[in-house]
């Protein structure tokens, strides 16, 4: 940025620039797996390129994200508004588009959290036919044009939901592609083409390159992720973690588990105790990672007393935390490890959980309060079921549901040890850890230094850890 600022160039066009002259090139998913590829591919010839994939867990993820879009009651309203002021006497569109908004409120009113919408339902209810769309891309063209000639930003809500509608309608009846209607903030309710069809897509990007790198610390079982990812074929290669075996311990609790919808009031207690325990056993800087938003809100009183009574600064994660807030509070968690040892709470999933480092004393150890599987909500089964009829249930299941919430576990105890020589510990507060099929998707430093306890016995542990590693408060202070 300085560079380009010093030279008067625009630093978009500076990297084009010195593409040219590249070797290695770091680059975005999007380049890669959507249409900002096109943009790049003279300068890097991807079928004479060598493509490594960093944190290549996330692919599935990116790909449907990449191929899915949505529009919101407020993009319909932003639509009319932009009809009453740059077309005031296209008085049909705007009472099409009045009573699409009325049906979209109606389906909002008939759900309870998320449900299944019927596009053509929806289009009849507001007369469209394929030529409307075309109209209302052509005409939110020119407020496109009109506002970059009033200095704005060149966007219209006209053009994208006309976009989004005429793409939901050529999807109609394909394999894979859902419509989901949820219910979201101040009363608004979005309208998602969701497409699950990542394996497909993804198969069809990876032959363009002359070879591909997949790296991730949680990419196994390696069989489920090419299965993901759409590879025919590969070579795996797995290496153990470098850990000290006398500086690393886990412990699975059993009698403890957020099985169910609901986190009832005796399991939310003796988690807070149990997490109690961990608090007064470690002083040192700590995270507690939670299964979901919902179990964290069901704990996160109790946690917070009990931090204010041992004296230890908590530091939470919130939902729609600006990005901002988010660096600020992660500053001020480090910034605890020496001189005031901290708690982090988050979900697992979260940013805190996945995309945060903590080298050194930054972060110790980590409590695991359940195991994050996705809420069984439309959007959950629409996967499930689709990932069934491709996989088989079983396998299916396992794809969808089992191997994504372990991977999200996995990711947040691997923020603890950043290197060979750290120590780190490791609560997995939920009995189900202890399951074959779950235990084998755990990090190899768990699985080799696990031992299944009760939670009256954890501060015994615990306790015994910290004197071996020198964890002692004096030395945390120092």
């Amino acid at each position: 940025m300085r560079e380009a600022s010093s030279r008067g160039m625009c630093p978009y066009y500076l990297q084009f620039f010195l593409l040219k002259e590249a070797d290695l090139v770091s680059l975005s998913y999007n380049y890669v797996l959507g249409p900002p590829g096109w943009a790049i591919r003279k300068l890097v010839p991807f079928g004479k390129s060598i493509l490594v994939v960093d944190e290549a867990h996330n692919l599935e993820r990116a790909a449907m994200s990449l191929n899915s879009d949505s529009v919101t009651t407020g993009t319909v309203e932003r639509a009319i508004s932009e009809l009453k002021e740059y077309f005031p006497d296209e008085e049909d569109l705007k009472e099409q588009l009045e009573a699409l908004l009325e049906e979209m409120q109606n389906i909002g009113r008939e759900i309870e959290e998320d449900g299944v919408f019927y596009l053509l339902d929806l289009l009849a209810a507001g007369g469209f036919e394929e030529s409307d769309l075309r109209e209302m891309v052509r005409l939110g063209s020119q407020v496109q044009r009109f506002r970059v000639a009033e200095g704005k930003a060149p966007r219209s809500s006209l053009h994208h939901l006309g976009e989004f509608l005429s793409r939901c309608l050529k999807l109609v009846g394909e394999e894979g592609v859902a419509f989901i209607a949820t219910k979201k903030a101040e009363r608004r309710i979005e309208f998602e083409v969701w497409d699950m069809r990542a394996r497909e897509f993804l198969s069809n990007v990876w032959p363009k390159f002359y070879a591909r790198i997949f790296m991730s610390g949680t990419l196994s079982p390696i069989d489920a992720f090419s299965e993901s990812a759409g590879l025919d074929s590969c070579v795996p290669i797995e290496i153990p973690s470098e850990v000290d075996p006398e500086r690393v311990e886990s412990y699975v609790l059993r009698g403890l588990s957020t099985r169910g919808e609901a986190l009832d009031p005796a399991m939310a207690e003796a988690y807070i105790d149990s997490i109690g325990e961990f608090l007064q056993s470690i002083p040192a800087n700590v995270a507690i990672f939670t299964a979901s938003y919902r179990v964290q809100k069901a704990i996160l009183s109790g946690v917070r007393k009990k931090c204010a009574e041992l004296g230890r600064p908590l530091f939470v994660e919130k939902e729609e935390m600006s990005g901002d807030e988010a660096r600020e509070v992660l500053e001020a968690f480090k910034s605890c490890a020496e001189m005031s040892p901290a708690v982090l709470m988050a979900p697992m999933g979260g940013r805190f959980a996945e995309g945060a480092d903590f080298p050194g004393r930054e972060l110790v150890g980590v409590y695991l309060v359940g195991i994050p599987f996705d809420r069984m909500t439309t959007r959950t089964r629409l996967l499930l079921e689709y990932r069934e009829r491709v996989h088989g249930r079983e396998r299916g299941r396992f794809l969808a549901y089992v191997v994504p919430a372990l991977r999200r576990a996995s990711q947040a105890l691997g923020r603890v040890i950043r290197s060979s020589e750290e120590p780190g510990v490791f609560v997995l507060g939920d009995e189900r850890y202890a399951r074959p099929t779950y235990f084998q998707l755990l990090p190899d430093y768990v699985r080799e230094t696990a031992t299944s306890i009760y939670p009256d016995d954890l501060a015994y542990y615990l306790r015994s850890w910290s004197k071996r590693n020198v964890l002692t408060q004096d030395r945390a202070g120092s």
